[in-house]
């Protein structure tokens, strides 16, 4: 199973030794605007997704789940 994205982004975080405030610093968002992407819909471009991944070297890829 494929973990959610916003645990992914809290693991990748914690590898770099960053927190979401000062990813949101980074990004020159507020931490209450960054929490609202981490919370919104991974999909849509307009979402922040796109910017959050960039700052933190990661890509979104998508692929067939395996069948039982």
């Amino acid at each position: 199973m494929n973990p959610e994205p916003k645990a992914v982004i809290q693991a990748r975080l914690k590898a770099l030794n960053m927190t979401q405030i000062q990813l949101a610093r980074q990004l020159k968002i507020t931490p209450a605007v960054l929490s609202q992407v981490l919370a919104g819909s991974f999909i849509r471009a307009d979402s922040g997704w796109p910017a959050v991944l960039d700052a933190l070297g990661l890509e979104a890829v998508i692929c067939p789940r395996s069948r039982p």
